[in-house]
């Protein structure tokens, strides 16, 4: 009977180490990062002068719809950002955010990348084609700067995030 007891014991023990382990830093992810009303406002700042925003991505802050994974942080020339992503729901593949937050909360920068097939006329085969076009869009005030620091900072952006192949290898 004691055996029983003993095993029960370890086994409850277990148990309980092994739920800890599903534990995650949510302030890894975008929408544990947006808990912090600093990081709200510089989110909302990143669309506030930009037309033809996505409804998705603007309204992200409220409505945290959009898978994300988790993020890293990072020193551009000595400053610590925080990147962190999402993707819009039921189109991820194709709709990717990545977005840099200074950790002082004084600056952010957001890229959006996107994938998309057209259909274009190829003239060595003289018949249309479907087409991959990729675009990448930046937003916030310092989309326009090409200091070396803001440079560093897009690099850094973009390697978080590489293009598949194609949209079928998501």
């Amino acid at each position: 009977m004691k055996k029983y007891i003993q095993i029960i014991l370890l086994a409850i023990g277990f148990s309980h180490l092994s739920l800890g382990a599903f534990e995650i830093d949510k302030e890894k992810y975008l929408f544990g990062t947006l808990k912090n009303p600093k990081y709200v406002s510089l989110w909302n700042s990143l669309f506030a002068n930009e037309e033809n925003v996505d409804d998705w991505l603007k309204n992200y802050a409220e409505w945290q719809d959009g898978p994300s994974s988790p993020g890293e942080d990072v020193i551009v020339d000595g400053q610590k950002y925080l990147i962190r992503n999402v993707c819009e729901a039921h189109n991820c593949g194709s709709n990717y955010f990545v977005v840099a937050f200074s950790a002082d909360a004084k600056e952010v920068l957001g890229l959006q990348m996107r994938m998309k097939y057209v259909r274009d006329f190829d003239f060595e085969q003289n018949k249309f084609v479907r087409k991959l076009v990729r675009e990448n869009r930046f937003f916030g005030a310092a989309k326009a700067d090409n200091t070396t620091h803001i440079i560093n900072l897009k690099k850094a952006m973009i390697e978080t995030r590489k293009y598949p192949k194609s949209i079928s290898q998501m």
